[in-house]
């Protein structure tokens, strides 16, 4: 979930506490912390809490709803809203842009590579010999008709030891 969605289940945790008047205060860092879309963020903040008598402190923003009366503040209050929306925004283009870089470069996204694989010095996915050859054989016993309860005693049976278990005695966290 992102801070520009309200269906985050904790928010609508909170949302639901407030409406059972079980909340009178709710103090965040600043405004993106509680949300980064403008519109409901100020709906929250100039409707919905001020009808339940919930209190809402910024501290960063110093921001504290019980010093207005009727109003939250002005636009000020509405610019930080907005600027957090932005920066949010911002943000995520910038992470895809990123991504689609590193794609068009052949370089692998995740910093986890998939059981069989290792990243390579340049940072590009490449198979892992040994563990490529773990995992090709489970293909082949499938091939074979051998279900994953048989194909994990096999495995069992030959002391192969598990990903976790890979990973763990080679010293690395290339795999899932």
């Amino acid at each position: 979930y992102s801070g520009t969605n309200f269906e985050r289940p904790q928010v609508q945790k909170l949302i639901e506490l407030v409406r059972a008047n079980q909340i009178d205060c709710i103090i965040v860092k600043d405004f993106s912390r509680f949300g980064r879309n403008s519109i409901e963020t100020g709906y929250f903040i100039e409707r919905v809490f001020p009808l339940f008598h919930t209190r809402f402190i910024s501290i960063s923003d110093d921001f504290d709803s019980s010093k207005f009366k009727g109003d939250t503040g002005g636009m000020d209050v509405a610019f930080k809203y907005l600027i957090s929306e932005y920066y949010s925004r911002d943000m995520s283009i910038k992470t895809k842009s990123a991504k689609y870089a590193k794609m068009q470069r052949g370089e692998y996204q995740s910093k986890i590579c998939p059981y069989g694989y290792r990243k390579s010095a340049d940072g590009r996915m490449e198979p892992d010999p040994e563990a490529a050859a773990v995992v090709q054989l489970i293909f082949q016993l499938a091939a074979e008709g051998i279900n994953a309860t048989a194909i994990t005693r096999e495995l069992f049976r030959r002391s192969i030891p598990t990903p976790g278990q890979y990973k763990a005695a080679h010293g690395n966290h290339t795999h899932d």
